[in-house]
């Protein structure tokens, strides 16, 4: 109920507009727009519907180096010519239909503000698949005539049809949760949910109701739960899967790779064989998911795609936002600098200031975040000497806050840490103060960008505090998350 604030949703909206469209129509027309062109064919599509008057004063993101400009009607025009070298004239229709059906659901308004956001970034693996949903009869949803406003009842059918695209989300959302409650029990589930549900910074209000946003999520949340039920393999796969949708889940990786070391280094002290047979199917598992993912790809969406897919991620991580969270957000912050003292409403770009000053601060204090990681590297491989091979993969969680600055809504990761932290009553309490803390901060932090970076430190304290203490106490041998002694 909370995580739906209540049954207010988007407005009385269970559909995420603004976040569907960029998922929606960015897989559903990636072969033509790619990454860099989503926006453009958007306002050469409003313009050869609009005109010219539909242009005053109206602000796009180049998606190909994130800046924000006015756009004139040359600019519409280039866009115009851009656009028809790579759309066929069916596929041209069926964009401005989609594009105008948006709009009218949105308002103007509201439209002209989304593409100032930061475009279309599914990984090639995510497009592989949401491409080909959204792309199912697309012939037959081809309107018969051009006009200025969709009818009523071509909009209704049209909403519902998003509505579909929207209940695939939500479904992979209850699928995790039934994951959750197949591998660790109901207890571990309620606080999942609980810790899920109530999270600020990963509420319905920025994803919730859209499309192709969850994957990433079901899928790390099946390797935990499939190398808790023993099926290492399994958990490789869809781990690589996880990572392969959305980049950050390959640092839960990190945590097994510190407990092999670990054992490596330790080898000689140790009563059993320091690569074991889970490990060696866990590899074996995420290797076959890399190899069997890619190569589908591939063949979908030809050589190019991941090229683009990489420059385009880098051009995102060299922007700085106002809803990152992580610790290299953290470590750039700086009270002088923050939004409220350096947004200049009189540029393109009212955050242009900010931006450069976030980056330069986070390279100043790139040697204090290295060794910040190799602590948390150092933590899990202690903390991994008395965990289950399920607890180190769950606990590795931290390295995905220590290594991105990633949009607020990513974390709702932290849900994998509730089967540890059901294992002592102080571990659960933290997890709640957490959500606690988390919403608090909203309302007494009104800049997105100090807000976050406190939100961060409101996640991050809580997981340390749990490896911390497992290291310091170890957990009673019964514990379910407790390594298994070796066989005698």
């Amino acid at each position: 109920a909370a995580w739906v604030t209540f049954g207010v949703y988007h407005t009385s909206r269970i559909v995420h507009y603004w976040d569907t469209f960029h998922y929606y129509i960015g897989s559903k027309y990636f072969e033509e727009n790619e990454y860099e062109r989503l926006y453009e064919c958007v306002l050469a599509a409003d313009y050869e519907r609009y005109g010219s008057k539909d242009l005053g004063k109206r602000k796009i993101r180049d998606l190909i180096d994130n800046r924000l400009h006015y756009v004139s009607e040359d600019d519409a025009i280039r866009y115009q010519q851009s656009c028809g070298e790579h759309f066929s004239p069916e596929r041209w229709e069926a964009f401005k239909y989609d594009a105008q059906a948006f709009r009218q659901v949105m308002g103007s308004s509201w439209w002209k503000d989304m593409l100032m956001d930061h475009g279309y970034n599914a990984s090639p693996i995510s497009n592989m698949v949401a491409a080909f949903l959204t792309n199912i009869g697309w012939e037959d949803q081809l309107p018969e005539a051009s006009a200025a406003r969709i009818s009523n009842a071509e909009m209704k059918t049209y909403r519902r049809r998003i509505m579909r695209y929207a209940m695939i989300d939500l479904a992979l959302y209850a699928g995790a949760f039934l994951l959750i409650f197949w591998a660790f029990g109901l207890r571990s589930t309620a606080l999942a949910v609980l810790v899920w549900g109530c999270g600020y910074p990963w509420a319905y209000f920025w994803t919730g109701g859209s499309f192709a946003r969850v994957p990433w999520f079901f899928m790390a949340v099946a390797s935990v739960a499939l190398l808790k039920r023993g099926y290492p393999l399994l958990s490789g796969f869809t781990l690589s899967w996880s990572a392969l949708l959305r980049l950050f889940p390959a640092a839960m990786a990190g945590g097994p790779i510190a407990a092999v070391v670990d054992r490596f280094i330790r080898r000689k002290k140790l009563e059993r064989p320091w690569l074991n047979r889970t490990d060696l199917r866990f590899i074996a598992g995420g290797v076959l998911g890399l190899v069997v993912l890619i190569a589908s790809s591939l063949a979908v969406n030809g050589v190019d795609a991941h090229p683009r897919f990489l420059s385009n991620t880098l051009k995102h991580s060299e922007t700085p936002l106002t809803n990152h969270m992580g610790l290299p957000t953290v470590m750039s912050y700086k009270p002088s600098t923050v939004g409220r003292y350096t947004k200049d409403n009189s540029l393109e770009d009212p955050w242009a200031k900010w931006k450069q000053t976030r980056k330069e601060i986070k390279h100043d204090r790139r040697w204090l975040l290295a060794l910040s990681l190799f602590g948390m590297f150092v933590l899990l491989a202690l903390s991994g000497r008395q965990l289950a091979e399920w607890a180190v993969l769950a606990s590795s969680t931290i390295l995905i806050v220590g290594f991105f600055e990633l949009t607020c809504y990513y974390y709702s990761f932290v849900v994998l840490m509730a089967p540890l932290a059901i294992e002592r009553l102080r571990y659960t309490v933290a997890l709640i103060l957490m959500v606690v803390a988390g919403l608090l901060l909203q309302f007494f932090i009104g800049w997105y960008d100090e807000q976050y970076t406190a939100e961060t430190l409101a996640v991050l304290l809580p997981m340390l505090y749990i490896l911390i203490d497992i290291v310091i106490k170890p957990l009673p041998e019964s514990s379910p998350a407790r390594a298994a002694k070796p066989a005698t």
